[in-house]
């Protein structure tokens, strides 16, 4: 039996480790600071767990998850709460709400030493068109309701995630021409 609460208790205590600090000024390394986002906001039901902030003025924001165990693959919400096909309570698990707006999700492996950053809202495009594809687990069973989760291996999602971003952002979706010619440096539109 899963307990939300209890859950994200220990996903705020692990937030608040330095090892999330550290991991990021090591992936980003002109990381001005990282913010956390603890209290119950507005801020955290869009999925943000921490704010990155960059000496340019450039933010990042960052959905932090950690798996006990490393099993080898991506365990993707598709219910974060689930009663029954009908039910209008049911509520979209985190890999596919689209009420999320964070900008990369940070899954970490403690048991491995291991964590993925995750450009959301690619994860998010790639999930939504091939989690039927993904192993389905046991439901995790919760207090009066269940949630719901995929499995993916990480070569199957890494390999599904680069064919999302070329059928929705390659090349082949933008047409550029050659508009106008500055000092020699060459000025193109869509």
């Amino acid at each position: 039996m899963n307990c939300f609460h209890k859950d994200l208790a220990e996903s705020q205590e692990i937030g608040k480790d330095a090892q999330w600090v550290g991991f990021y000024k090591k992936t980003f390394p002109g990381l001005l600071g990282a913010v956390g986002i603890e209290e119950n906001s507005a801020w955290q039901k869009h999925g943000i767990d921490r704010l990155l902030l960059f000496s340019n003025g450039k933010q990042l924001t960052v959905d932090e998850k950690f798996r006990r165990k490393d099993y080898g693959d991506f365990l993707a919400e598709i219910w974060s709460v689930f009663y029954s096909e009908e039910s209008p309570r049911n509520k979209p698990g985190w890999t596919v709400d689209p009420s999320k707006t964070c900008d990369f999700i940070a899954y970490a492996l403690p048991t491995s030493g291991k964590c993925y950053l995750l450009p959301f809202e690619i994860l998010r495009l790639t999930a939504r068109k091939n989690y039927l594809s993904w192993r389905e687990q046991r439901p995790a069973q919760n207090n009066g309701y269940v949630t719901i989760n995929r499995s993916v291996g990480w070569d199957q999602l890494f390999t599904e995630m680069r064919a999302t971003m070329t059928r929705n952002f390659g090349e082949a979706s933008l047409s550029l021409a050659k508009f106008d010619e500055i000092c020699g440096q060459g000025i193109f539109s869509f």
